[in-house]
């Protein structure tokens, strides 16, 4: 049986023990290569995450997913949207119709970032109209880096909106607390992840799935769209290819702390009538993949100075 050591020189802060199956066997042999090449770093959180803005930040990201707009319309693909049609004040409200529009920016950009790596000159931001721009070769850099620049200013505002679920999730107690461990392993320009620093699951993988409670450890999500449940507090639409279950692995883990659980929520009747309010049907993996469990070291995780204690440490696998 595998273990993740988490230490600082003589000092152990946490163990996970990894679950005895094929697919986390997989994904233990990428995290050697993940560990042995690129730094990490933990952080703890709240999800869904809520952090006010100031109305002049929002400003500022409105400016610039603007002028991201106009150097995108003169690289000769137009964007869908205009600026009249995303005016400041829809942004301010920071209510569920500025949600609305985030998801409708957030898949003109993972559309139009998945059609050009499909076919290599021509991208589109709808699948539903199907209009397509050439994009020269010597302009497809620039291109990722303007769409990936709309994806950073729609994640830069999204967290700021009290939607109604988040407002459930708050006033209910359903946040789940969890702590991140991550690696950077992202491009500079593109805020891509780098070539060898992610693998794609396949069909025998998904044989490993199980959305069962008795797990804390999970994959972290690394995708291009939304998982479920970010998809449910989003308000967005199940339907639309871009709300899907974890295809791919990095290195990054999510622990989740307490009671409410990816799983408790995702199997809870909110999220269940909105599977069937757009008639999808449930599937374990909307939960994700769990990894194992927490062995020791759930003090420090709890505790209020993790990041302090825990602000350098590495990670050693153990079999």
């Amino acid at each position: 049986m595998s273990h993740l050591i988490f230490h600082n020189d003589n000092i152990n802060f946490l163990t996970i023990q990894l679950r005895e199956d094929p697919f986390v066997k997989k994904w233990t042999n990428h995290l050697q290569y993940i560990v042995d090449n690129y730094d990490c770093r933990l952080f703890k959180s709240k999800y869904p995450r809520y952090e006010k803005l100031e109305e002049s930040e929002v400003k500022q990201h409105v400016d610039r997913l603007y002028a991201t707009i106009r150097s995108l319309n003169k690289l000769g693909a137009p964007f869908p949207l205009l600026k009249m049609d995303i005016p400041y004040t829809q942004f301010l409200n920071l209510d569920l119709n500025t949600q609305k529009i985030l998801n409708k920016l957030h898949r003109y950009f993972t559309t139009a970032y998945r059609s050009l790596n499909d076919t290599g000159n021509q991208t589109i931001y709808s699948y539903k109209d199907n209009k397509s721009y050439e994009i020269d070769n010597t302009k497809k850099e620039e291109f990722f880096k303007l769409i990936q620049d709309i994806n950073q200013i729609v994640h830069s505002i999204d967290y700021s909106i009290l939607s109604p679920r988040v407002r459930d999730a708050i006033d209910n107690d359903e946040l789940i607390e969890q702590v991140t461990i991550m690696f950077d392993l992202y491009g500079t320009k593109e805020h891509s992840l780098l070539p060898n620093t992610f693998k794609f699951m396949d069909n025998e993988d998904e044989l490993s799935i199980t959305d069962s409670d008795e797990y804390d450890v999970w994959i972290g999500v690394d995708l291009l769209g939304k998982d479920y449940i970010t998809g449910y507090y989003n308000h967005d639409d199940p339907t639309e290819w871009d709300i899907r279950t974890l295809d791919c692995y990095t290195g990054k883990i999510e622990i989740v702390l307490g009671s409410n659980t990816i799983p408790k929520i995702i199997k809870g009747n909110k999220f269940q009538n909105w599977l069937k309010e757009y008639g999808i049907t449930y599937i374990p993996a909307m939960c994700g993949m769990p990894l194992g469990k927490v062995l020791s070291g759930k003090d420090i995780l709890n505790s209020k100075t993790l990041q302090q204690q825990m602000s350098t440490f590495k990670i050693k696998i153990e079999e």
